[in-house]
């Protein structure tokens, strides 16, 4: 029955092959499939999880097959912020940096539904851990463009003591670190198995979180 609702609901979404959205028409197109009545139906019936994958396939599919473009448009659309506070503790400056996301009508509704508890250990409340979500595609997506270098990596890391250094989110998060982890796994396996879905990678943060309890 789940897998009948959700079928229904994606071929609902379908939209004409010849309009691939640019950018911000994807951020727009996911956004509003999140914040839609039918996505809210799928919440009730599915795991986090499972609403994940069903994010992930929609996107997949409005962009026909292009998973490099769909997951850079996962990157901005599932992004829980309209802008990122940005502060230079030398100088004394700071302002905000504003984010690509869509319009407010469909962005608060879309914030609210999305899924949020990604691992075991997610935190309880309204907003658990819905900021992983742009950790993890974007990482996703610069692994599977850059195959000859481990960029992925560095970027993530250099995103998070960014973030320390000019205070946008605090000092450096571990689990943050993981979701960029488990997100270049996700881009690197893609490359030869386009049938994998991003649940199977997040399902891995335990091993993870096991084997950074027993180096310590």
């Amino acid at each position: 029955m789940k897998k009948l609702v959700l079928i229904t609901f994606l071929i609902s979404f379908t939209i004409p092959a010849q309009d691939i959205p640019d950018l911000h028409d994807g951020i727009a197109l996911i956004s509003e499939y999140v914040s839609s009545d039918e996505f809210t139906k799928i919440k009730k019936n599915t795991s986090d999880l499972a609403q994940v994958d069903s994010i992930y396939s929609y996107a997949i599919r409005i962009y026909h097959n292009d998973y490099s473009e769909a997951m850079l448009a996962l990157t901005f659309a599932l992004v829980p912020y309209k802008e990122v506070p940005l502060k230079l503790p030398l100088f004394g400056i700071s302002w905000d940096v504003p984010l690509p996301c869509a319009a407010d009508s469909i962005y608060l509704p879309k914030n609210q539904n999305l899924p949020k508890k990604l691992f075991s250990d997610s935190p309880p409340g309204i907003y658990g851990d819905r900021d992983k979500l742009s950790h993890f595609f974007g990482n996703a997506f610069l692994s599977f463009n850059i195959r000859l270098f481990n960029f992925s990596e560095f970027i993530g890391i250099f995103i998070e003591l960014f973030e320390e250094a000019f205070k946008i989110e605090g000092a450096l998060d571990e689990r943050d670190l993981i979701a960029n982890e488990l997100g270049k796994q996700f881009g690197e396996a893609l490359q030869n198995n386009i049938h994998i879905m991003p649940s199977e990678f997040f399902r891995k943060y335990d091993e993870f979180i096991q084997l950074i309890n027993e180096k310590e």
